[in-house]
């Protein structure tokens, strides 16, 4: 058996400032645009930009974070660093990346001291933490601002490994340990992977596959931290329909979707060529999958062969792949989460596992002729793998890069071009916008999502009945497009068709029970129709799907005022405008309440509130009265 290497402090033969020094000059050098890079509508809007539970520090607002899922998942951390930056940046998306940077230089210096742990020598250990750093597998958990979860969970991870590595019973460091495992599972679910790198220790120091009893019992506390946080995991993953819903995909299917994930991401660490933004669940044919997945199979059993062969011989690689293989399982697909088939953000934390193998395999040969061509091999392979990660950095920018990039790349994904066009219209070029969806439906005219857009830009031209036509086109291609549906009733609503609007909104939420804006309509539809009771059960269910909904909180302030109840107006206006401090429509209703109330003054200073913030109905009330807005 090839014996290991017992774990020791860190030692240097080197300066031990040398390896960090080049370490951050290297990441440096790859990732230094990112303090220009721009927040990006790839669900940046919903963690950051868009996101009221990060605009408030207050005790309230803290508590708020710590209760809430955001996209069907738990990381209340991520979201305070957010809260945090965001009373000093805003939305000035360079503050957001230098943070994800430094966590993840902070994440590839303590995979170093891990390594070091080892005894594994500086140069072995820089190259597997340089190829942490750099590989381009990770410019998307760096680049991309949503994806803190990792860089942030990364970092705690890889320190609490190193904090359990100098552990000796339960002492300080093994409290470290804890505490570093607490905070990594508070910013991604993923977390609950840690006792597999504890585990390892064991394996990688007992020199065997045997574990002491008192070792086993150590592991417990952490067992049981993850197993908690791996129920929470599961149960914000269900609560957010992040679950893939049934498909065509077989249990037997879903077997060899995982076996390619696994030799998907061991190639392409190797050679990470033909990376793509978005690797989409290939359709069925015959119910069978492409002729890669069941080769795949094959593949992956000869790795558990190879494990299983290989362990007497070369322990530590053996080991190695398997706590790569442990810490890859909760992505592997055998449970479908999302639509995507992989992710390159998924290799972050698995990739140590294979980081280890190939720092012990160059360990493993600077004692022998070849050293000095092992060593300008790495060097090669580590400014390989830094190129490809340059050249592909700039696509996060800004949106526009975004979108732009992955449609040459991948033509056919659609969403791409819907995000593109949603940027491009944000920006107040409507025909550019329009002309991105029309790009789309060249691509693929069954493009459903692209005919309900159009709809909509054609509504926001004034041009409504044409948009009707476009929204019943994609309810004719994707009748479960809850969306076009929510469009549709809103346009009957606009013509005094109340019945069938209210029908598309029920078709709407028989799709989703939880569509809030389905929900708001619809109760705007009974108000308008003189049913405030049921209208005001609508609007309440709106707003407890989504409490930070301002529409729905003010409708329902509305509604409160149209009964005459006015303080509790006032309170659902305010709470809108906490939400959206610049929401013209209840500074404008807080003016007609204080009027209703005999309070002109003040009526008068929310009128001309509201008109500041774009209210035509404000500014016509106040020139009619001749004063000026």
């Amino acid at each position: 058996m090839k014996r290991a290497k017992s774990i020791s402090p860190i030692s240097n033969h080197l300066p031990i400032w040398v390896w960090p020094f080049i370490l951050a000059v290297v990441t440096l050098i790859v990732y230094y645009p990112v303090y220009k890079f721009q927040l990006t509508n790839w669900d940046d809007q919903v963690y950051v930009s868009e996101n009221p539970l990060i605009r408030d520090l207050s005790w309230k607002g803290i508590q708020n974070i710590f209760s809430a899922f955001t996209m069907g998942n738990y990381h209340p951390l991520v979201l305070l660093t957010y809260a945090i930056e965001y009373s000093f940046f805003k939305l000035n998306g360079g503050g957001y990346h230098v943070t994800n940077l430094i966590l993840h230089f902070l994440g590839g210096l303590g995979f170093y001291a891990v390594l070091k742990q080892f005894k594994l020598s500086s140069f072995a250990s820089g190259i597997g933490a340089l190829a942490f750093l750099i590989h381009p597998f990770h410019v998307e958990s760096v680049a991309w601002v949503t994806e803190r979860k990792d860089v942030l969970y990364g970092c705690a991870w890889i320190w609490a490994w190193y904090a359990w590595n100098r552990s000796k019973g339960y002492d300080q460091w093994f409290g470290f340990a804890l505490l570093g495992m607490v905070i990594s599972c508070l910013s991604k679910g993923q977390a609950v992977t840690l006792p597999a790198a504890f585990l390892f220790t064991y394996l990688y120091r007992n020199n065997s596959l045997k574990i002491y009893p008192s070792e086993i019992f150590k592991l417990l506390i952490p067992v049981i931290i993850s197993i908690g946080f791996g129920i929470l995991a599961v149960y914000a993953q269900q609560s957010g329909g992040n679950v893939r819903e049934a498909s065509d995909y077989t249990f037997l299917h879903q077997i060899q979707v995982a076996a390619w994930g696994g030799i998907f991401y061991i190639t392409r660490t190797i050679f990470p060529v033909d990376l793509q933004f978005f690797y989409p669940y290939p359709p069925l044919v015959e119910g069978q999958l492409p002729i890669i997945f069941p080769i795949s199979v094959v593949l992956f059993l000869g790795v558990i062969i190879l494990i299983i062969v290989g362990i007497k011989k070369y322990y530590v690689a053996a080991i190695s792949l398997l706590l790569f293989g442990i810490l890859w399982l909760p992505i592997s697909q055998l449970l479908p989460v999302g639509n995507a088939i992989a992710a390159d953000r998924y290799h972050y934390i698995p990739s140590v596992g294979l980081f280890i193998l190939l720092a012990w395999g160059i360990d493993q040969t600077l004692q022998n002729k070849w050293a000095l061509q092992i060593k300008g091999i790495s060097i090669i392979w580590i400014i390989f793998w830094g190129i490809i990660s340059i050249q592909t950095l700039p696509r996060w920018k800004d949106p526009e890069s975004l979108w732009k990039a992955v449609i040459q790349e991948q033509p056919k994904l659609m969403f791409a071009y819907k995000n593109l066009a949603k940027y491009i219209e944000k920006k107040g070029n409507i025909n550019g916008a329009m002309e991105v969806y029309t790009s789309a439906l060249q691509q693929d005219s069954t493009y459903a999502v692209g005919y309900n857009e159009l709809g909509v830009l054609l509504k926001n031209q004034g041009n409504p009945d044409a948009a009707f036509n476009y929204f019943n086109k994609s309810i004719a291609l994707e009748p479960k497009n809850k969306e076009a549906l929510l469009n549709i009733g809103t346009w009957y609503d606009q013509h005094d068709q109340a019945v069938l609007a209210k029908s598309a909104y029920y078709r709407a939420l028989q799709l989703d029970k939880n569509y809030a804006e389905a929900w708001n309509n619809l109760g705007n539809s009974y108000f308008r129709t003189g049913n405030p009771d049921s209208a005001l059960i609508c609007v309440n269910e709106a707003i407890r799907i989504f409490p930070q909904y301002h529409e729905a909180w003010n409708n329902r302030g509305t509604q409160y005022a149209a009964r005459g109840k006015y303080p509790e107006a006032l309170k659902d206006f305010s709470q809108a405008l906490n939400i959206l401090p610049q929401y013209a429509e209840p500074m404008f209703n807080i003016g007609l309440v204080k009027s209703q109330t005999g309070q002109n003054e003040e009526a008068l200073e929310w009128y001309r509130k509201a008109a500041k913030a774009g209210s035509p109905r404000a500014i016509q009330l106040l020139q009619q009265n001749g004063i000026t807005p």
